[in-house]
């Protein structure tokens, strides 16, 4: 009777502790059993699962679904695992690698004999909305663009048929010959197969069945909001360069290097067109779509774009460098735009100039109108702008891998105070005494990580949110 109560006692503390644990602030703050699922272990803040069973790419959701379900943390912490730089990518690794030494007995087991071992796991990356355009199934931006395919891939092997390679792994993998040489594919991932292996010939080579990294905490870019509006190629191509800084660019930037060009297709100089340059350009086809694309940079920048900053500098590098390109579809403000696949610079420059040309929010100063022929709902929730007549305050870049300018305008000349809160409400920094109409710089030493800003000037009182990358 002794026995059983302690081990009621212990069972049931035990269970409290991992409710504590999975509730306690707005994070997972430590790791806790969950059934179905081995707990690998932490990096930089986050907790990182495997699942025990082995699945399909096309039920990854549903594993995530399933740990949610056992866990209670809040769904949009929940998630494949999305990995965003190459440190995270190589903690995950090594997280792996000790997995399946304890796992499957000796350092000869860690690593996966080939693809379709179920050591090299299913992480949350797909590009099963739109084809060669990979994505993080929660959501978030690739904010610090970062990939890491092994050599060849992404390749969407039998990409022909309708069982593609539509889902990504993880790769834990020792080295092999390739083309003459050796190739170490650890950590590096590829492009698999949903289901089944196809063989060029339509054969079936059998199920494609992985277990999956469950990440928990929060995303680490948060995803970004989408406008409906833009600001045409003339428009950047006049406006101040605050417009300019306000979306993260200069005018003497490189096309070539912001856009990671290979082939300037006769139009662009490699290392000396400049952005300002190619919204000079004349004539169509690759001349229009430099033009249209730096707009749509400028514009997904400011965050009122229908399409991100990663989604249009893909098209435009993947249109330069390879002569084909996509864009997903897309629903704002019950509004759908249609992207899809483009095989012709032509075909990408008109779409995109027609987004550019929806209509501007944005003065020649680069400040949002609030004007009563422009709805407030216009204003650029990518730069985290809250405008009223009498008081208002931004933030940019947003996020940002240093600081931020921190705007803070208005009709009253009144000084403010501004308190800056980490996610868990500990105050990082309070400043009084600020002249209004000005920018204040904030959050160069910030660690990586989501703020909230709080302006204060008379009865007035502002909030925005800031994440450092």
């Amino acid at each position: 009777m002794v026995h059983f109560l302690f081990t009621f006692i212990k069972q049931n503390v035990r269970k409290a502790l991992v409710a504590l644990f999975l509730l306690s602030g707005t994070f997972i703050q430590a790791q806790g059993p969950v059934a179905g699922y081995d707990y690998l272990g932490a990096c930089n803040g986050h907790n990182y699962y495997i699942s025990q069973a082995f699945v399909f790419g096309i039920n990854i959701n549903g594993v995530v679904a399933d740990f949610q379900s056992k866990t209670a943390v809040p769904d949009d912490q929940v998630y494949a695992a999305a990995i965003v730089n190459a440190a995270e990518n190589t903690c995950v690794t090594n997280l792996m690698l000790a997995y399946n030494i304890a796992h499957y007995g000796g350092n000869g087991m860690s690593y996966g004999t080939d693809w379709r071992n179920f050591r090299n796991p299913w992480i949350g990356l797909t590009d099963a909305a739109v084809e060669n355009n990979f994505v993080w199934s929660n959501g978030q931006p690739n904010c610090e663009d970062f990939r890491n395919w092994n050599v060849g891939e992404p390749n969407n092997h039998a990409g022909t048929f309708s069982n593609g390679e539509d889902y990504t792994q993880l790769l834990v993998m020792m080295s092999y010959p390739y083309n003459g040489g050796t190739n170490d594919p650890l950590g590096k991932w590829n492009d698999w197969f949903n289901q089944f292996m196809i063989s060029q010939i339509n054969e079936n080579l059998g199920p494609t069945t992985l277990p999956v990294i469950i990440e928990v905490g929060p995303a680490d870019c948060a995803p970004v909001v989408r406008g409906n509006l833009g600001c045409s190629h003339g428009y950047w191509k006049n406006a101040k360069d605050a417009a300019w800084t306000g979306a993260g660019y200069s005018r003497t930037q490189t096309f070539s290097g912001v856009f990671n060009i290979t082939n300037g297709r006769s139009v662009i100089t490699l290392g000396v067109t400049t952005l300002q340059n190619a919204l000079e350009l004349g004539g169509g086809g690759y001349n229009n779509l430099a033009r249209q694309g730096v707009a749509g940079l400028l514009n997904a920048g400011r965050g009122f774009y229908p399409y991100t900053v990663a989604e249009v500098w893909t098209a435009v590098r993947n249109m330069f460098n390879t002569g084909a390109a996509s864009l997903p579809n897309v629903t704002v403000n019950a509004t759908t735009y249609v992207g899809g696949s483009f095989t012709d610079a032509g075909s990408l420059a008109t779409y995109l100039d027609q987004l550019n040309n929806i209509g501007c929010p944005l003065n020649n100063k680069g400040e949002v109108i609030t004007s009563s022929s422009t709805s407030a709902s216009v204003v650029a929730e990518g730069i985290s702008l809250i405008s009223e007549k009498s008081f208002a305050i931004s933030g940019y870049p947003n996020p940002s891998k240093a600081g931020f300018n921190v705007l803070i305008d208005g009709i009253s000349t009144e000084k403010s105070s501004i308190r800056i809160t980490d996610i868990n409400g500990r105050v990082i920094e309070q400043r009084s005494n600020i002249a209004a109409n000005g920018v204040v710089k904030i959050g160069d030493n910030y660690r990586a990580g989501i703020y909230y800003l709080e302006v204060m000037q008379g009865a007035n009182k502002k909030q925005l949110k800031l994440v450092k990358l």
